[in-house]
């Protein structure tokens, strides 16, 4: 259900995207999912590709995306990035120029989302990760400015941590933590 709720979210933004546009586009909406197929969770991905699959099936069962009087179907381009950060990467450009997708939905894991998002930045395309918390994927890494074309759905590491610490220490009145975590992953 998340995933078909993100996968609507982004439909959302790619029809708030093309009713913005001031010139005729095409008849189909072409969107990019960048999914863990392979590698390792590929069980994640999975569940990710069916949805996005579902939502683009009831999107344009239900008429497509509509502006003005013209409809517009979407068409989806799935590309696996294996479980890996570089093939993250090339799955964005290869959406971005090869596809010619005007919007990209994940990849999930910060890991997989951040070098993602720096080619959708810098290529002025949009793209909504599910479930990317690290702040790194939405900000510039320059200027740590807010990035233009990156979105996520869910809420940031820090702020996670502060609610579960306040929940930890009001509710469960806990006076020590641990954090257990990989040192090689953002």
């Amino acid at each position: 259900m998340r995933r078909a709720a993100v996968v609507f979210c982004a439909s959302m933004v790619i029809g708030l995207f093309v009713a913005g546009c001031g010139q005729k586009g095409p008849p189909t909406i072409r969107v990019g999912l960048i999914a863990e197929l392979t590698g390792d969770m590929p069980a994640v991905g999975e569940s990710c590709k069916k949805a996005a699959q579902l939502a683009v099936k009831e999107i344009n069962d239900a008429g497509g995306l509509q502006k003005g009087d013209k409809h517009y179907k979407m068409e989806l381009f799935i590309e696996d990035n294996a479980g890996k950060a570089d093939q993250s990467a090339s799955a964005a450009q290869k959406l971005i120029t090869q596809k010619k997708v005007v919007a990209i939905i994940g990849p999930n894991a910060t890991r997989y989302a951040t070098p993602a998002s720096e080619i959708a930045e810098s290529s002025h395309c949009l793209l909504i990760t599910p479930w990317s918390t690290n702040p790194k994927t939405t900000l510039d890494a320059k200027t740590n400015a807010p990035k233009k074309y990156v979105f996520r759905a869910c809420f940031t590491d820090p702020f996670q941590g502060r609610v579960l610490a306040k929940f930890a220490m009001e509710r469960l009145k806990a006076k020590k933590a641990a954090v257990l975590y990989d040192v090689a992953s953002d």
